[in-house]
Order: structure tokens, then sequence, then C-alpha cells
């Protein structure tokens, strides 16, 4: 018995170990994310909701990992363009900026995800001084590639 368990583990070992294939993409992932998205914006603070028709753009640049974006949606009021980094995932594409400078042109954090079957979320938030309060407005983006 002791026998077995040890070339079981020795085998599943050498299957977990194994080399996985190299994936090639067709194209690159700016070039592959390009295109416009529309869908739903929600800008969410609390229990409060406020939806509305709006889009994505992506427009590929030079380099095969940064497309550039804008965000537009007229209620609730969302105007926003700037620089997102992309890569191949497994969902397809995922896209981000770390950075809430205004030299990155969005102005806030943001991160989002294509899937396979091109639909798209996106979601950031922003921090609004009202008074001496702070409210922290989410915005979530789901939709689809036209």
């Amino acid at each position: 018995m002791k026998k077995f368990l040890i070339i079981t583990a020795i085998a599943a070992c050498c299957i977990a170990c194994k080399n996985n294939e190299e994936i090639k993409f067709t194209e690159t992932a700016a070039d592959g994310i390009e295109g416009e998205y529309s869908g739903t914006w929600m800008r969410i603070l609390e229990t409060d909701t406020v939806r509305g028709e709006g889009m994505i753009s992506f427009i590929a640049g030079e380099d095969p990992h940064v497309a550039n974006i804008i965000a537009f949606c007229p209620d609730p009021a969302i105007n926003r363009a700037g620089i997102a980094n992309v890569a191949h995932s497994d969902y397809e594409y995922v896209f981000y900026n770390n950075s809430a400078d205004e030299s990155a042109g969005f102005g806030t954090r943001f991160s989002g995800r294509v899937y396979k079957d091109k639909s798209i979320d996106m979601q950031y938030s922003v921090d609004e001084r009202v008074g001496r309060f702070v409210n922290t407005y989410k915005f979530v983006f789901i939709g689809h590639k036209n």
C-alpha cells in the first residue's frame, strides 16, 4: 500500500508539473479590446442607485498593452477619458489603471474585464466632499461590444 501511495504521488506531481502549451494570440491586447461597448452605467451611493444607458470606447495605440478609454453616460453624468493598461487573460481581456493622478486622464483608479462572449464590466469609485462629509460614489458599467 505504501509503494502504491508513493507511485501515485510521483505520478500526480509529474502531471501537475507538466509544461503547459504556449498560448498564441492572433492580435495584441490593445487591438483585441478596441471598439465600442454599449450598456448600463450605475452610480451607487449606499442605497441610492442611479442608472443610465451609456458606453465605453477603446482606441488602440502604438503600445500593444495600452489603449485609450472613453467612458460616457448623460445621466448619471459620466464623461471621462484616459489610458488603460490592457492584457490578455482567461476571461479574454483585463484592463485597468492604478493611477488616481490626472496625468493618466481618467482621474481615478479603475478596472474591468471583457469576456469571451464580448460582454464587459468595469468599476471605479469617486470621493466627493459635501460639507464636512465625504461621499464615495461607486460607478459600475455592464454592457456588450457593438
